[in-house]
């Protein structure tokens, strides 16, 4: 069997298997599919507290994205296998990964659909409930290709979802798609660019908190922008 055609066959499999246990383990609302694009080339930002997110953005999405995932995760014990099997981006963390921007700019130019966390990967202190400031990388991508964004929000999908488990009950867990926005535009060069990138960040950002329920906003909560 062609590859391709093997990444689809798996990828399927994987889509059923993880629908299965979220009917099992999870009490999912998903609100907003009036919002969803019918295709690429689009980005798709969602906020990233723990494994669920990206588990969970195949059954809510009507196509299957394309991941950027952390290299490290590569070699999880646990979910290396599923990553290798699905078919991801590795990002070298900590530095500007050329690699990784060629890849995700091959997704976009190809029509393709392209997801990312833009706070990063779960981060070493675990499960969070509440989002943190996005790293470099998301703004970037969707000004070069001038592609439209779409803001989900997984609200419940953190640190709680073990308390409701050990009590052997499912975990309520709502996904808020909200309206795409963008293209965006960055006219500027140089520092006047950088700047004009890391505005845009943020306002990826505060899409995705207004998604959110307001303990779970971090650093955009309390006051509008």
């Amino acid at each position: 069997m062609p590859r391709s055609r093997a990444r689809r066959l798996i990828r399927r499999l994987l889509r059923v298997a993880v629908g299965l246990l979220a009917r099992l383990l999870l009490r999912l609302e998903v609100h907003g599919r009036e919002h969803l694009p019918a295709g690429g080339p689009l980005i798709v930002v969602a906020n990233h507290f723990g494994w669920l997110e990206p588990a969970l953005l195949p059954i809510v999405l009507p196509y299957a994205p394309e991941y950027l995932a952390a290299d490290n995760m590569l070699h999880h014990p646990a979910v290396g296998w599923i990553l290798h099997s699905y078919g991801t981006i590795p990002v070298h963390r900590g530095e500007v990964d050329r690699r990784a921007l060629r890849g995700a700019s091959q997704v976009l130019a190809q029509g393709g659909v392209l997801a990312i966390f833009p706070e990063g990967g779960v981060h070493s202190r675990g499960f969070r409930s509440a989002l943190l400031p996005p790293r470099p990388g998301t703004a970037y991508l969707a000004v070069q290709h001038a592609v439209p964004i779409l803001p989900i929000g997984f609200s419940g999908s953190g640190a709680e979802v073990f308390g409701c488990w050990r009590r052997l009950r499912r975990a309520p867990v709502v996904v808020t798609i909200g309206a795409p926005f963008g293209p965006l535009t960055v006219a500027s060069h140089g520092a006047a660019r950088r700047l004009a990138l890391d505005e845009a960040s943020e306002d990826i950002m505060w899409r995705i908190a207004a998604l959110l329920s307001e303990r779970e906003r971090g650093p955009y909560g309390g006051a509008e922008r």
